[in-house]
């Protein structure tokens, strides 16, 4: 099925690592050009070497999304990059692993709510203009079967996932009329290194709760991305997609 990406602009946030990553590899296969946005600098050389061999038209920009002003800098350098925006994918986020809310910091969890949810609502207030000018625009939010359905451990995590999911559809809400969509991706655990605290153990007990018996793997999530933003899917808005294994079913 040919997605119709060729030439399309593509900014993807935490796209030098996991779930971004590998959403910016997809996005390549499908020809679209792609901006890594990343806090890491060696991470994004590294990414942006490797899509360049696939053949990509692929830059780099370092940003904090948790900064204003960085974020506003990310957004002028993306349009002289490429002149234009036309997705964003809003996936940078930490989980902050499992810690409960009465034994967390506050320094630690205030770390999640900032990247996790302020973070996505930054970078998506700054591409709007952009999308609204065009009248078209496709924006795509990482969310968490925990801020679906909530989990032991993870309150903070779930609250800015939660969080995300309400922005989402309040977006969808307003950005309707300029023929732009926002919709949400909900993943369960995922293979990646935001999860790389889970020990065997852990996992083989948290695997008996999955109907497909397996954790998810990037490309289970960056298929579903790329997806979202094709016009394949151009009535397809507000919505939060749970992509989980048969962790939980609506």
């Amino acid at each position: 099925m040919d997605l119709h990406l060729n030439g399309k602009v593509a900014l993807i946030t935490g796209g030098a690592s996991g779930i971004g990553e590998k959403t910016a590899e997809f996005f390549v296969e499908e020809g679209a050009r792609v901006l890594v946005i990343d806090l890491n600098r060696d991470r994004i050389e590294k990414t942006v070497r490797s899509l360049r061999e696939r053949g990509g038209e692929v830059q780099g920009i370092v940003c904090d999304v948790t900064r204003e002003d960085q974020v506003s800098r990310m957004t002028e350098e993306a349009r002289a990059h490429f002149g234009t925006i036309d997705f964003l994918v809003n996936s940078a986020g930490i989980g902050g692993g499992l810690n409960p809310l009465e034994t967390a910091r506050r320094e630690d969890w205030q770390k999640v709510l900032d990247i996790n949810l302020v973070g996505t609502i930054l970078c998506s207030r700054a591409v709007m203009p952009i999308l609204r000018e065009k009248k078209s625009g496709r924006i795509v939010n990482l969310a968490s079967e925990a801020g679906v359905s909530g989990e032991k451990g993870l309150e903070v995590y779930a609250a800015s996932k939660g969080g995300v999911i309400a922005l989402t559809k309040s977006l969808a809400k307003n950005l309707g009329r300029d023929n732009i969509t926002v919709n949400a991706v909900a993943p369960a655990f995922v293979h990646s290194p935001m999860t790389s605290y889970l020990t065997p153990e852990v996992e083989e007990k948290w695997l008996r709760m999955y109907v497909i018996k397996r954790l998810g793997e990037t490309a289970d999530i960056a298929s579903m991305i790329v997806f979202l933003c094709s016009d394949r899917c151009s009535w397809i808005t507000g919505q939060t997609i749970s992509i989980n294994g048969g962790f939980s079913m609506r």
